[in-house]
């Protein structure tokens, strides 16, 4: 009888060290198929070098990394191989007063570049800004169904411009404001392409 049950509680030993083995195997198993599926250590993307691009994402990037804030659009010249040349831009006249508070002519560059020959813009300082007449928008090539003519809240600005490089009809131009006064830049937060004008200068 005492045989009997001694061999049952060595039957019953043998099964729980067998199931804490398997248990130990799969815990052991399991574990290793979590370092499996651990992440590798990825390599660093290598970019490939592309030529010197700028578009309006990488010009607004370039200009928050220098702390300036850029109103950027994209017109097309009705001038041809012109170094100068005459933008109208349409601004609102709360932005105007402070234009005017910190001098624009002297804080701010009158950039362009031309976008899809992948060339640098080229800053040259604007110090023939000034506001149009009635009688001067009215005989401009500005048209005079635009909204924004009989809109009192704006006022259009006509800014000069001598480029270092000549400008094609075919080109398409970009037009950066940036404020070189880091303490004291605002944002054209209304300014649209639609408002930008660009003319041949007389």
């Amino acid at each position: 009888m005492d045989l009997t049950l001694h061999q049952k509680s060595f039957k019953t030993m043998k099964k729980i060290i067998h199931i804490v083995f398997f248990l130990m195997l799969a815990l052991i198993a399991s574990g290793c198929q979590e370092k499996n599926k651990s992440p590798k250590p990825t390599p660093k993307h290598q970019e490939k070098k592309q030529s010197q691009k700028y578009t309006i994402d990488t010009l607004q990037k370039q200009a928050d990394a220098e702390h300036m804030l850029p109103v950027v659009f994209k017109v097309e010249p009705i001038c041809k191989n012109k170094q100068q040349v005459t933008v109208i831009l349409a601004v609102e006249k709360t932005i105007y007063q402070k234009m005017k508070k910190i001098d624009l002519p002297y804080f701010y560059t009158f950039s362009a570049y031309k976008e899809e020959k992948g060339l640098d813009f080229e800053p040259v300082s604007s110090n023939k800004i000034r506001v149009l007449t009635d009688s001067e928008i009215s005989n401009s090539h500005i048209d005079q169904e635009n909204p924004l003519i009989a809109d009192e809240t704006y006022v259009f600005l006509q800014m000069t411009q001598v480029g270092k490089g000549v400008f094609h009809k075919e080109d398409t131009l970009s037009f950066a404001f940036l404020s070189g006064k880091h303490e004291d830049v605002f944002y054209f937060a209304d300014l649209k392409q639609q408002v930008a004008y660009f003319k041949e200068a007389e």
